[in-house]
């Protein structure tokens, strides 16, 4: 499985091509529209997929807690069939690069 790395607040954009099970480029039927889930809100992650199902942008919130979660893309082969194929995006904790002073 697949796996991205995002900090708290930053974004990528994710494209999915059909492959068969060679790798190489797969069939699909001509109107389906691959759908993306994510288990959301609780991770911390926002998906939004492209009109024609091939892409999404996935962006971690500045407040995202560490984690990981696993986003599936589904869709239907050229023969009818169903498949889905999955991803994982690791939310890093951010080591510490300043102090931050409170004055009282």
């Amino acid at each position: 499985m697949q796996n991205n790395n995002l900090a708290p607040g930053g974004s990528t954009t994710v494209t999915a091509a059909p492959e068969d099970a060679s790798g190489n480029p797969g069939g699909m039927q001509p109107t389906n529209v691959p759908t993306w889930s994510t288990p959301l809100p609780a991770t911390g992650l926002s998906l939004v997929a492209s009109a024609d199902g091939f892409s999404a942008v996935v962006t971690a919130a500045a407040t995202a807690p560490p984690g990981v979660t696993t986003i599936t893309v589904q869709g239907t082969n050229s023969g009818g069939g169903g498949f889905n194929s999955a991803f994982t995006i690791t939310i890093a904790e951010q080591p510490a690069r300043e102090f931050g002073f409170t004055f009282s």
